[in-house]
């Protein structure tokens, strides 16, 4: 349970603090509005800015939003915590964000929300103190080292890699953790001239080893005998009621992060290259639903008169549907306004000698197959508008790389592919970037390079700069 100490205990008095800087802040704005102070009933003659009574929502809200707030930062990871300019710009991100959200609960709750005075105070004295506290528990752990207070660790193997390992643990006391010693045999390593780390005896001298000292934790480092090694140490943690943990030996991947799972009760190691995070993938999910839903309420009357355009324009039907690959090159139907004469596809071939776009990408200025309305529509790009069809029934989302054609897809590159990894969307860093006035090459590279930095702050973004890039008709064919 030692090792909880770091991880709940830390958290709980950042909320703790967080409260009090709230009552702080506002008792200072209080004070400098010159008017009554009411704290729950109590009269102080110094001032008051309104009843602290109606910030009771607040106190009930703010530790949960902080709590979600300081995690989504990592300002809990030591290299956060040791290097100050980064704590205190992960401070400031927490609170930006908080703030954020603590608004907009208010002004949906049509709630009364703190004035701009109390909530600079409540900010400002927050981050100062938590700032301070950070700093206080890395010089806590450095300097108080007390046995009881740290889960000790016992670690198995002769591996270069669990040498590394017990270097970091040294060099993070504030962790909370202490190696007790090792089983294994001795190796030469130069790096190791400090490491203070003993050879307590083989590995089948497990038992005595866990008899004789108090651990709580047991790493096994053995990449070439793991098994062999878990068959020995295994029945006897489990049977003294010791944690057992260890460290895989996994190939070198560029970009790809590692999530361990159990799937009808087999254990399994994943390496996902794809956006992580359960919770903003839901939030993502969600906001593409409600948003799109909201859209298509609002635009409907567009949607009726863009339709008996297209009737007065040109023969066929108001809309036209494409087959395209979307998450991991599953097909789906993308709906569209008709902007182009009926057949178009089949008149492709006749102009693959106009193509302006490299790759197997089809983007031709004057395409003689656009209709009067559809070079309008797509000037402006409303000729998309119905894909928010797609983004209601899951095929979309608001936010993502373009779907491209099954045809196209298939002279893909391996590692072009991996734009397929994410599910597609309406607008990306293609739209924002110039649409068809730049490459192919380049187009991939904008994909993965959302892919690989994806977060709900680059997405809004994102949303953001496509109304003036919608707009401006920048690119746009």
């Amino acid at each position: 349970m030692a090792d909880l100490l770091p991880k709940i205990s830390y958290r709980i008095l950042d909320q703790i603090i967080t409260l009090l800087s709230f009552i702080l802040g506002y008792a200072l704005a209080n004070i400098l509005t010159g008017q009554k102070f009411d704290f729950f009933g109590l009269e102080v003659t110094i001032g008051g800015l309104r009843s602290f009574d109606e910030f009771i929502l607040i106190l009930v809200v703010i530790p949960f939003i902080w709590w979600v707030a300081l995690n989504w930062v990592s300002i809990y990871e030591p290299i956060v915590m040791r290097n100050r300019k980064l704590l205190l710009w992960s401070l400031f991100k927490a609170h930006l964000g908080g703030s954020l959200v603590l608004a907009g609960l208010f002004f949906l709750s049509k709630l009364y929300f703190p004035s701009r005075v109390q909530m600079f105070f409540f900010l400002g004295i927050n981050i100062f103190f938590l700032y301070g506290e950070k700093r206080l528990v890395v010089y806590f752990w450095r300097t108080y080292k007390k046995e009881k207070i740290f889960q000790r660790i016992l670690l198995i193997g002769s591996d270069l890699e669990m040498r590394r390992f017990a270097r970091q643990i040294e060099s993070y006391p504030e962790l909370g953790y202490k190696i007790v010693g090792c089983l294994g045999e001795p190796i030469e390593d130069s790096e190791d001239s400090n490491l203070s780390i003993k050879i307590l005896g083989s590995i089948q001298e497990i038992e005595r080893v866990v008899k004789e000292n108090p651990i709580e934790e047991v790493i096994v480092f053995s990449p070439n005998k793991v098994w062999e090694t878990m068959e020995i140490i295994g029945p006897v943690c489990e049977d003294i009621g010791i944690k057992m943990t260890f460290v895989p030996k996994m190939p070198t991947l560029r970009i790809s992060q590692i999530f361990f799972r159990k799937l009808v009760g087999t254990p399994l190691v994943s390496f996902v290259i794809n956006p992580k995070g359960d919770l903003s993938l839901f939030i993502k999910m969600v906001s593409d639903f409600l948003i799109a839903l909201l859209v298509l309420i609002l635009s409907f009357p567009l949607f009726v008169i863009i339709a008996i355009l297209i009737k007065l324009d040109s023969k066929g039907p108001i809309f036209f549907s494409q087959r395209r690959c979307g998450l991991n090159g599953r097909e789906f139907s993308l709906i569209k306004f008709r902007s182009m004469v009926e057949g178009a596809e089949k008149m492709q071939e006749s102009l693959k000698d106009f193509n302006e776009m490299s790759g197997p990408v089809f983007k031709m200025t004057a395409d003689p197959r656009v209709t009067r309305i559809g070079y309008w529509l797509r000037k402006t790009s409303l000729d998309e508008l119905p894909q928010i069809i797609n983004v209601l029934k899951g095929d979309l989302s608001l936010v993502g790389p373009r779907p491209p054609l099954p045809q196209e897809v298939a002279t893909y590159e391996r590692w072009q592919r991996r734009r397929l990894s994410v599910k597609p969307g309406i607008t990306c860093t293609w739209q924002i970037s110039g649409r068809n006035d730049i490459n192919f090459e380049e187009w991939i590279q904008l994909d993965l390079y959302y892919i690989d930095h994806w977060s709900l702050l680059m997405d809004w973004k994102i949303l953001i700069r496509t109304i003036p890039a919608v707009l401006s008709g920048r690119g746009a064919r």
